[in-house]
């Protein structure tokens, strides 16, 4: 039984990651819960398909499942890593249903609606809020380097000019950031590509 003083601890993403690493189930289903919403509206909002989102959102709980023990959070919340192995999944479907889509007008899937509902905003604005404060954790110049190429998609040169630096500290720093937040490479496993 869990004492008092350890019901935080035992309920931190921290202890739980690394209950799951032990193939602890219960531990597994307390984060499915606390953040397979989160991860179903980034997948929907990126692939605009219930069923694949569906598709990726298991997908990223059954890596969860498989490298929990590799996992080192570089925070207090499991959140980023699973948003960032979701993106890669949403990618290898999206690359996988233009390779098997036909020419057409639409953009491939069935029920896809361009505009988000209020449930879905309220879950994005929490996604937003969530990794805005994982950012704000890190030093000036790593969230400068995190915003221009990751968020505004800069090429390491262009980023370097911006911030008066070089082309290898960019590379480098960015490199140290991802592995950061993702101790291993969720694409082994998955055949996903970045």
């Amino acid at each position: 039984m869990i004492a008092a003083d350890d019901t935080t601890k035992a309920l931190s993403d921290e202890w739980l990651t690394y209950q799951v690493g032990k193939k602890d189930e219960d531990a597994f289903d307390t984060l499915y819960r606390r953040y397979a919403r989160l991860v179903a509206w980034q997948a929907r909002s990126l692939l605009r398909s219930g069923p694949a989102a569906e598709d990726a959102t298991q997908s990223t709980f059954v890596i969860l499942w498989k490298k929990a023990s590799r996992i080192t959070l570089e925070g207090e919340s499991l959140l980023p890593w699973l948003l960032g192995v979701c993106r890669i999944e949403c990618r290898s479907i999206l690359a996988k249903n233009q390779v098997l889509a036909q020419p057409s007008t639409d953009n491939g899937f069935e029920g896809s609606s361009p505009d988000p509902g209020p449930e879905e905003l309220v879950i994005q604005g929490e996604i937003v809020r969530q990794i805005e404060m994982h950012v704000s954790q890190m030093s000036e110049l790593d969230q400068a380097i995190y915003r221009l190429c990751l968020l505004n998609e800069l090429s390491y040169e262009s980023a370097a000019k911006e911030l008066g630096i070089t082309h290898g500290a960019v590379r480098n720093r960015l490199s140290r950031l991802k592995s950061k937040h993702r101790r291993h490479d969720p694409n082994r496993e998955t055949g996903a590509s970045q």
